[in-house]
């Protein structure tokens, strides 16, 4: 026997049914013990003729070696955007049921070249799985939180994006206002704050960013050859390749012409386009590493010490950063309250007016804030830190605060 967890077995397989694509006039992909046979004909009826006598090989192939085939799940998938053919498959004495989708390799094909499937998968597994992060919102620390959205939710927006990245303006909406819960679970922020705002203090880009940026990576390993020939070959021809006097951007490429909203945003046009803007000098960038780098150069670095802290209090300090608190000026320009007024009688209860100034906490601020140097005592720093300060002094100011906010009992 083969022992346990060796790779040996695996390997065996392969080479036991290697032999199961000859004589087959389809493309057959296989792919560890799934088998898909395709062929793209305008003939209805030469296609079925086709596919019926390559279905017929691979039965009798299964019948020589005792293979097993399930019959039961071998689905029949017509990829058009106009009427369905009406075309009769036979695997194995079984006619084939012809159906409008079919999950291959983690990805909802449709049979209308459509995603709805796909997304609607997307946001059923990940709605599902931000309300388990939701439950430890104010449980378990910023960065736990954090961790635990870009080890077990981000990657189901990530599979395959490049694929499906010409879905919709309407399904990439519903993927981003998950992917906004699930920042404002992390940050501690509330509904309606501003979506730019969220970004900034998260770290975080937009999906449709994120997808914009693993097409040009994959674009990017295309050019540098690595990738198989045959995804290699789907590169559009260099500009200055048919105009030699083409010299300021050598590795613009041309963009293929199209007469479909859909085409035009799929993979190969869009990331054409999206490379032309590229700078030229990260054109010209031979590390995948570097390149990389590169375009997530514009992203915000969220600072160490916004991660210090008990949670609740870095959950408030966080509102007050984005003004979404319940200081009753934030509630008032949220319209959740008709009166800015703080109750020590100044008329705006404010961030600033909150930590530095209300009569009310005089006492608090004394052995908190007011325990700081004097140069760091100001609203900026207290909410954001300085830059220029070592990040052990920031984490003190952060901590400094979150004390104030603590024994206040205000928010």
């Amino acid at each position: 026997g083969v022992p346990q967890g060796s790779v040996l077995g695996p390997l065996l397989f392969l080479i036991y049914i290697n032999d199961i694509v000859n004589n087959i006039r389809s493309v057959i992909k296989l792919f560890a013990d799934d088998t898909s046979l395709s062929l793209a004909l305008n003939n209805p009826d030469l296609r079925a003729e086709i596919l019926n006598y390559d279905l017929e090989k691979i039965s009798t192939w299964a019948k020589k070696w005792k293979v097993k085939f399930n019959q039961e799940k071998t689905e029949l998938l017509n990829f058009t955007r106009g009427i369905q053919p009406n075309q009769q498959l036979v695997f194995d004495s079984t006619l084939l049921n012809d159906t409008t989708h079919h999950k291959h390799l983690g990805v909802v094909l449709q049979n209308n070249c459509r995603w709805d499937e796909h997304i609607r998968s997307i946001s059923n597994k990940t709605n599902m799985l931000i309300s388990c992060l939701r439950s430890y919102k104010y449980k378990i620390s910023r960065m736990a939180l954090e961790t635990m959205y870009k080890s077990f939710i981000m990657p189901h927006f990530d599979y395959a994006d490049i694929i499906w990245d010409n879905c919709t303006e309407t399904q990439s909406n519903m993927l981003e206002n998950l992917h906004l819960e699930a920042i404002r679970i992390i940050i501690g922020g509330v509904r309606g704050t501003s979506h730019q705002k969220l970004y900034e203090e998260s770290g975080f880009c937009t999906l449709k960013e994120r997808r914009r940026r693993h097409k040009l990576l994959m674009f990017k390993k295309m050019q540098l050859g690595l990738c198989p020939q045959y995804i290699i070959d789907l590169l559009p021809p260099l500009v200055s390749a048919r105009n030699p006097y083409h010299r300021r951007r050598p590795l613009e490429r041309e963009v293929p012409s199209c007469k479909t909203e859909l085409l035009r945003k799929s993979f190969i046009l869009s990331t054409t386009t999206d490379w032309n803007s590229l700078p030229v000098s990260v054109q010209q960038t031979t590390s995948l590493s570097v390149f990389k780098r590169l375009l997530c150069s514009s992203d915000n670095n969220v600072p160490a010490y916004y991660y210090i802290g008990d949670r609740i209090a870095q959950i408030n300090h966080c509102r007050l950063r984005l003004q979404m608190s319940n200081l009753n000026n934030d509630l008032f320009t949220r319209h959740l309250r008709i009166d800015p007024k703080c109750p020590c009688g100044h008329p705006q209860e404010t961030a600033e007016h909150y930590l530095l100034h209300c009569t009310r906490y005089h006492t608090i601020r004394a052995t908190t804030i007011f325990t700081l140097p004097t140069d760091q005592i100001d609203i900026r720093t207290l909410l954001h830190g300085d830059p220029n300060l070592q990040n052990r002094e920031n984490e003190h100011i952060f901590l400094s605060v979150h004390d104030f906010i603590n024994q206040s009992k205000r928010l």
